[in-house]
């Protein structure tokens, strides 16, 4: 008879691990929708003026275009690896525009492994606001290849490498922001229709258990 109960509550358990991971998952699907939408509306939207100083105070907004200035760019560059674009793979390559130490990440063209790399400073410093995601995979301390090129954006090895104190932004160059150019509803609606998949499924693990009680 405990058996029989205990196997119970290990079902009911599982049942609503499942359904409760289907629903957080529909959520997270929404809120990445949310994010494309504004991401695509404030592509449309007029640059504002700001000065690095404000990335400091943290007094920017994300996804939003600007025009900034009052620092310098930092003689150095790096590259992420295995970027994707028009189907082919090459790598992405960033600068780092500064305030004394204190530096903001400027993203700038995806090139090919036999495409030298572009002088980012004669570039107009206009592009959009986003903020550096968190780094799951760790770089590697012995790396000495020059310039670096890393699987993702280590915010605390490219610290330690440059010796500078990076800001919790990226600057996407108008220039080299693909969304820009192709701006699409498609992908806020795909996430969308992720998000009622996961809700079905949700409704069919409860229903289904009511069904076998």
């Amino acid at each position: 008879m405990r058996e029989m109960v205990f196997k119970k509550i290990i079902f009911t358990a599982a049942v609503i691990s499942v359904a409760c991971t289907f629903y957080f998952l529909g959520n997270w699907q929404l809120e990445r929708a949310a994010y494309k939408k504004e991401l695509i509306q404030n592509l449309t939207r007029p640059v504002s003026k700001t000065d690095i100083q404000a990335f400091q105070r943290q007094s920017v907004h994300e996804l939003r275009r600007y025009e900034v200035s009052g620092g310098e760019w930092k003689n150095s560059y790096f590259y992420i690896d295995n970027q994707f674009e028009n189907g082919l793979i090459g790598k992405r390559q960033y600068g780092i525009y500064c305030l004394e130490k204190r530096c903001l990440l400027v993203r700038g063209p995806w090139i090919t492994n036999f495409k030298e790399s572009i002088t980012l400073n004669q570039l107009p410093l206009i592009g959009q606001v986003r903020r550096l995601p968190y780094s799951l995979i760790k770089a590697n301390e012995k790396a000495i290849q020059l310039p670096i090129t890393l699987v993702n954006i280590d915010k605390d090895y490219l610290e330690r490498h440059f010796e500078v104190k990076l800001l919790g932004y990226e600057l996407v160059l108008d220039a080299f922001n693909q969304n820009k150019h192709q701006v699409s509803s498609v992908s806020v609606h795909r996430h969308y229709g992720y998000a009622l998949q996961f809700y079905l499924l949700a409704l069919i693990v409860i229903i289904g258990y009511i069904l076998a009680k």
